[in-house]
C-alpha cells in the first residue's frame, strides 16, 4: 500500500509539473552568441518595409552585430532575424497562451550623423501587427523608443541619456490580460516602464503565436566603420500562470493527505 500511495503522490505531482513544462520544449531559451551562428535562429532573414537595401545581422565577436556597406544617400537599410529556440518553430502558439519575458542587451556606439537603431520586436504571423523596443542613436542623442501597431505608430521615448552600451531591453507578455509591456534598464537590473499595448488593437491577433526576433536599421549612407551596433545575451523565459502554481499545490496536498492516511492506519 505504501508503494501505491507513493506512486500516486508522485504521479499527481508530475502531472501538475508537466502542465508547467509542456511549453518548456518550445519557444523559451537563450543565446549569448558565444558559439557563433546557431540553429536557434531562422536561416531566413527579413527586410522590413521602408528599407531599400539590406544590412547584415551577423554572428561575430561573441554577439549579433549589424553591419552595412556604403549605400546611396538617404537609403535605409535594415534586417530582422527570427528566434525559433532551435526547434524550428517560429512562431510558437504557446507564446500567445503562456506569459513570458524577453530581454536582450544592446549597444549602439555608431558615429555617422544619421539614425541607427537596434532592438527586439514581436509581431503576429502576418506582420500586420507588431510592437518594438529599440536603442536609437541619431548623432545628437541616444534614446530608447517603443512603438506598436494600433497606437498610431507614435514612438514613446525614454528621453535622452548618455549611456549607449549594454542597455537591457525587455518585453513582458501577460497572457491572461493580453497586454504586452516594454521597459529598459541602464544597469541591467532596474527597469523603467516605457509603454504597454493591448494586442487586440492589431488587425490580426497573434493567436498562432508571436514572431519574435532582433532587428537593426541604419540611415547612414557610408559603411559603418566608427562605432558598433550589436545585441547580446538574448533570452525568453516562460512565466507560469497562477493557476499552474495552484495545480502543483493541489497535487502536493493530495499526496500529503495520502501519506497522512497511510500513517494513521499503521
Amino acid at each position: 500500500m505504501k508503494t501505491i500511495l507513493h506512486r500516486l503522490a508522485t504521479g499527481l505531482f508530475v502531472a501538475a509539473l508537466l502542465s508547467t513544462t509542456a511549453f518548456a520544449q518550445t519557444f523559451p531559451g537563450s543565446d549569448d552568441f558565444s558559439a557563433g551562428e546557431s540553429a536557434k535562429w531562422d536561416d531566413e532573414v527579413i527586410r522590413f518595409a521602408g528599407a531599400t537595401s539590406d544590412g547584415n545581422l551577423g554572428f561575430a565577436n561573441g554577439w549579433l552585430e549589424y553591419t552595412k556597406a556604403a549605400t546611396a544617400g538617404g537609403t535605409v537599410t535594415n534586417q530582422f532575424i527570427r528566434w525559433n529556440s532551435g526547434n524550428g518553430t517560429s512562431p510558437d502558439m504557446f507564446s500567445y497562451t503562456t506569459s513570458w519575458v524577453m530581454t536582450v542587451d544592446v549597444t549602439n556606439t555608431v558615429v555617422g550623423g544619421a539614425l541607427t537603431s537596434i532592438g527586439i520586436q514581436v509581431s503576429n504571423y502576418n506582420n500586420d501587427g507588431y510592437a518594438s523596443i529599440y536603442l536609437a542613436e541619431s548623432g545628437n542623442s541616444t534614446d530608447v523608443y517603443a512603438r506598436a501597431t494600433g497606437t498610431g505608430l507614435s514612438a514613446v521615448s525614454s528621453g535622452t541619456f548618455s549611456d549607449n552600451t549594454d542597455i537591457t531591453l525587455r518585453f513582458d507578455w501577460d497572457a491572461s490580460n493580453q497586454i504586452l509591456s516594454s521597459s529598459y534598464a541602464i544597469d541591467g537590473t532596474t527597469f523603467t516602464s516605457l509603454a504597454s499595448y493591448a494586442v487586440g488593437g492589431w488587425s490580426t491577433a497573434p493567436t498562432d503565436g508571436f514572431v519574435m526576433g532582433i532587428w537593426a536599421q541604419s540611415s547612414i549612407a557610408a559603411e559603418i566603420t566608427s562605432g558598433q551596433l550589436y545585441a547580446d545575451n538574448f533570452a525568453v523565459s516562460a512565466v507560469p500562470e497562477p493557476s499552474t502554481y495552484a495545480a502543483i499545490a493541489g497535487a502536493l496536498m493530495l499526496g500529503f493527505a495520502a501519506w497522512k492516511r497511510r500513517g494513521k492506519r499503521a
